[in-house]
């Protein structure tokens, strides 16, 4: 539900790097780790100094689950 609900308030304004992160959460708390990392890359892109967007990816890439699933090092690029 909660990410049916940030999808939407990306359609209606695409450019809120807050949006983004906080779907990337979302994701996250359901384990779709890529999808959070997609998301904490695309709010960082719009808004190159959103720390919590930085520190919600680098939570991701620093779990076991980026070794296991080889994200190591890929995860730079948006």
């Amino acid at each position: 539900m909660q990410i049916e609900y940030f999808t939407n308030a990306i359609r209606i304004d695409i450019e809120y790097a807050g949006t983004y992160n906080n779907r990337g959460v979302a994701y996250y708390m359901k384990g779709e780790y890529d999808r959070a990392i997609r998301d904490y890359n695309k709010a960082i892109e719009l808004k190159p100094d959103c720390a919590e967007a930085y520190y919600n990816r680098g939570t991701v890439v620093h779990s076991p689950w980026s070794i296991v699933h080889g994200w190591v090092g890929e995860w730079v690029d948006a």
